[in-house]
């Protein structure tokens, strides 16, 4: 699978991380900055729920790899739409300053991991 492939996760990375902080600053009006790994986090995760869910044998990875899309869309969509801009994975409680969820580094990062899944030969 490409996603165990060190260099095409190492372009995919180089890649990722200035384009999902560009768009989380660029329009995320309120943010000062973006110091997360969490959009970066969902590269991964939609890369290997395509690659798996394009799979041509194997019915389980099919279903866990369009699960895992379903989840992380589900994610995106709570903060976004039904969270108010709640995190819906994670607690800031007791963390000093204003830290909150970061839904464009998010969906930045959906965008990069299903274009590079998309790029992934078909296994």
């Amino acid at each position: 699978m490409e996603l165990e492939n060190r260099r095409a996760w190492a372009a995919g990375i180089l890649f990722a991380a200035p384009f999902i902080t560009v768009v989380a600053l660029y329009l995320d009006t309120q943010a000062a900055r973006y110091g997360g790994l969490s959009g970066l986090a969902c590269v991964p995760l939609v890369w290997l729920g395509i690659s798996w869910a394009r799979e041509a044998g194997g019915r389980l990875r099919r279903a866990v790899g369009a699960g895992v899309l379903l989840a992380v869309g589900a994610k995106v969509a709570w903060e976004f739409y039904g969270g108010s801009g709640a995190p819906l994975l994670a607690s800031f409680d007791g963390v000093a300053g204003e830290v909150r969820a970061a839904p464009w580094a998010h969906l930045a990062g959906v965008v990069t991991g299903g274009l590079l899944g998309l790029a992934t030969p078909r296994a």
